[in-house]
């Protein structure tokens, strides 16, 4: 039953809670009510609200503000391992109002463990055609149990009445008898297996389960019935319903399992009767950082350099220049994520780093996780992965004439011969340079070489040219930049 106050309604998320599982129940307020306390029997459990989510026992339990969506906040408190005596009328108040309260009684599932029909004589003696009233009486059942009557192999619908009261069902059947109904058997029915109970390595098994991927996974089920109930279960990922067996569980079996108990009840001469029941479970799979199964090696990060993905290990950048690298790896639980760099004492934490780029150097960046298994063993995960970092830049240019020339100040030559002038970069990555030669009188373009070289050179070809020289540098993930500089010589003609 939900109750309804003020501005909040609070709901569960399954109508019976699973012994040694987990069930939330879920504070739904409107956009105002911005903290809540959760409060089992009056007594404190938990609270949250913008800055932070708490409960008195994080073991016990879990206080979370679920999602915001528009017109309303959404607040959980999740039991975990439900016990007997977390039992109780849980309430959801708001912190600001208290008088705005909602709540609703949490308690645990019961499964049906006795039928009882009245009169008990067996066989019983009725007259014919006289109506002769039954009953039939459940055991405690959370759900309430149905009740199904037969005679023989016939389901009787008519002339029934079921009353479930206090989680036990009662069920009436007002029958006449005739003659033909001589020797047959009058019965009445609840549903159900009885509650199954699954072991994990010899241990009772809980609701959740961490498990280590590639692991042979396996359950053994057991439910009372007679006869013995045989056992199927649904999973995600790849695998048979039946046995409960997968010999080398992976990422994609992580979720819901459900394990589901079938009886087929052959009473004598009867037809057949087929009951089910099923729990389910959620299925935890753990790896170290990236490993598909346990003797492959670790899988390198996911990285990106500003906008673009890196397919290896080798990023390139401007000098002087701030990069960002951001990375990321599957593993469960998440990785700690920390970088270092030579030179840098104390490291970086984080899924991204910033690095001001002034010299080559190499970024590590070290993934450690912490994986416990339902089994009670504890593995550490460790992954480091090198990334290095090459320096793009352009220094100034220098311009030179073979020795056979004079000095580049004056280049003296006489007309009708020929002059040489080489323009040299000290230094540049990438190291492939552009260069182009323009006659400063006129701004004309007149070589496109490292060297001017000009034949049988005339007295208007004399005066200042500039070497213009330039290089493309494409940094990862950034923007491309040219990188220029120039520089200017004079040519002194003379006349023979």
């Amino acid at each position: 039953m939900t109750a309804i106050a003020g501005a909040l309604v609070l709901t569960s998320d399954k109508q019976y809670a699973q012994l040694q599982g987990d069930i939330t129940v879920t504070c739904n307020t409107s956009e105002n009510v911005s903290s809540v306390e959760f409060k089992r029997d009056n007594n404190y459990v938990g609270r949250c609200n913008a800055f932070i989510c708490e409960s008195t026992d994080t073991n016990k339990s879990i206080v979370i503000q679920n999602n915001i969506s528009s017109g309303n906040n959404l607040f959980a408190l999740t039991i975990k391992n439900f016990k007997v005596n977390d039992t109780g009328y849980y309430t959801c108040v708001n912190s600001n109002k208290t008088e705005q309260v909602s709540g609703k009684e949490v308690t645990y599932a019961v499964d049906i463990t006795l039928v009882t029909l009245t009169p008990k004589a067996n066989p019983i003696s009725v007259i014919e055609n006289t109506p002769q009233l039954f009953q039939c009486l459940t055991s405690i059942c959370r759900p309430k149990a149905n009740v199904t009557w037969y005679l023989g192999s016939e389901q009787l619908t008519s002339a029934t009445v079921s009353s479930p009261s206090q989680d036990v069902t009662a069920s009436t059947l007002n029958y006449t008898s005739q003659r033909k109904h001589q020797n047959m058997n009058i019965y009445c029915q609840g549903n159900g297996p009885s509650q199954i109970v699954c072991k994990l390595g010899g241990s009772t098994m809980s609701s959740g389960v961490s498990v280590k991927e590639g692991w042979e996974f396996g359950l053994d089920c057991s439910s009372d019935g007679n006869p013995s109930p045989s056992f199927s279960w649904t999973h995600p990922g790849d695998g048979s319903s039946n046995p409960l067996f997968i010999r080398s569980i992976n990422r994609t079996h992580a979720g819901r399992f459900t394990i589901i108990a079938r009886s087929n009840l052959i009473p004598s001469e009867q037809q057949t009767v087929n009951l089910t029941k099923d729990i389910y479970v959620k299925v935890e799979v753990q790896c170290t950082l990236g490993i598909l199964f346990v003797l492959d090696p670790p899988d390198p990060p996911s990285c990106r350099v500003g906008s673009s993905a890196i397919s290896s290990n080798i990023v390139s950048a401007i000098r002087g220049n701030t990069i960002s690298i951001n990375c990321s790896c599957d593993s469960n639980p998440p990785s700690r994520n920390s970088w270092s760099v030579p030179g840098v004492s104390t490291p970086t934490s984080g899924q991204s780093f910033d690095l001001v780029v002034q010299k080559a150097t190499t970024i590590t960046l070290t993934m450690e996780n912490s994986m416990q298994f339902t089994n009670g063993k504890n593995e550490q995960g460790r992954h480091e992965s090198p990334i290095e970092v090459k320096v793009l830049y352009f220094d100034k240019l220098r311009t030179a004439v073979p020795p056979v020339v004079k000095p580049l100040k004056n280049v003296t030559v006489l007309e009708k011969s020929q002059v040489s002038v080489a323009c040299e970069v000290t230094a540049g990555v990438p190291n492939k340079t552009i260069f182009r030669w323009e006659n400063i009188s006129d701004m004309t373009s007149v070589a496109t070489e490292q060297t001017l070289r000009i034949v049988n050179i005339s007295r208007a070809q004399g005066g200042y040219y500039r070497c213009n020289a330039s290089n493309f540098m494409e940094p990862t993930g950034y923007d491309s930049t040219v990188g220029s500089c120039n520089n200017t010589v004079y040519i002194d003609m003379r006349q023979k």
